[in-house]
């Protein structure tokens, strides 16, 4: 509970005027205006204060959160769809749908989880998406897009509608670091990277990542084309499968991995 005036009152002082006598908390805030303070202010005041209940959940439940306030820096998801041969699109410039509707499902629920989203100029231009939460649930994230030389034309689907989308000009070629530091100054708490596979491969190189998800189609056979990104050595943390796609998840850390109910269709 918070012991300072933000957007709403103090949450101590009012336990505090309601005489209530125990408090159970998952985990101290991380955030400096909180941070303890509400839970001193409580115990002090001969409130019961119960702390560590569920603390991994809820560390899960607000990963980008915590990831922000501890690292400050935003939560990096690396998201791609690959075929069952370990293909993410056919060759040409054309867009290859390889996800079915369960596994797209779970992937605007990733957006809607997101602050932001960032895909490549290429994916950008060949194939033009929204970059929005259709999901019908939860918000839409910011969109960014890597344009190294202003040169993606504004009528673009990605340019469209009214939420904000941002063109990203690299000053360098290790590029990842400056933008994940800007959007650190910009409060953004945590980017969904969506491809493509140039644009995945800098973000791997670079380790920049904190969750690894890929959706592999179990059925759908490409023989050739762009080759999917290289997943690490290591078994996923997670793997469900939605339909005919089965979903890798790999963490950096258990407390960023996905909670279970998260992967449900609902």
């Amino acid at each position: 509970p918070c012991a300072h005036q933000g957007k709403t009152p103090p949450c101590s002082q009012l336990i505090l005027k309601e005489s209530i006598p125990q408090v159970v908390v998952a985990c101290r805030d991380p955030f400096p205006a909180v941070n303890g303070k509400g839970l001193e202010q409580l115990t002090a005041a001969g409130v019961e204060v119960k702390l560590g209940v569920l603390e991994k959940q809820a560390r899960q439940l607000n990963a980008g959160f915590f990831h922000f306030h501890e690292k400050n820096l935003p939560l990096v998801t690396l998201k791609w769809a690959s075929s069952a041969d370990g293909f993410m699109a056919e060759l040409g410039k054309t867009r290859t749908m390889i996800s079915d509707g369960l596994a797209q499902a779970f992937v605007h629920r990733l957006r809607a989880n997101h602050m932001a989203i960032l895909v490549g100029f290429n994916t950008a231009l060949y194939d033009n998406p929204l970059l929005t939460n259709r999901s019908g649930k939860g918000k839409n994230p910011l969109r960014i897009v890597v344009d190294p030389k202003g040169e993606l034309p504004a009528d673009l689907q990605v340019f469209q509608g009214a939420q904000p989308a941002w063109r990203f000009q690299p000053r360098t070629k290790d590029w990842v670091p400056e933008l994940l530091h800007i959007l650190a100054k910009k409060g953004i708490q945590s980017i969904l990277v969506e491809g493509g596979k140039e644009t995945l491969d800098t973000f791997l190189a670079a380790q920049a990542w904190d969750r690894l998800i890929q959706v592999q189609n179990t059925q759908r056979v490409l023989g050739q084309g762009l080759a999917a990104p290289q997943v690490p050595g290591d078994p996923p943390h997670a793997q469900v499968d939605l339909g005919a796609d089965r979903v890798h998840t790999w963490v950096k850390q258990e407390v960023l991995a996905l909670p279970d109910h998260f992967y449900s269709p609902a």
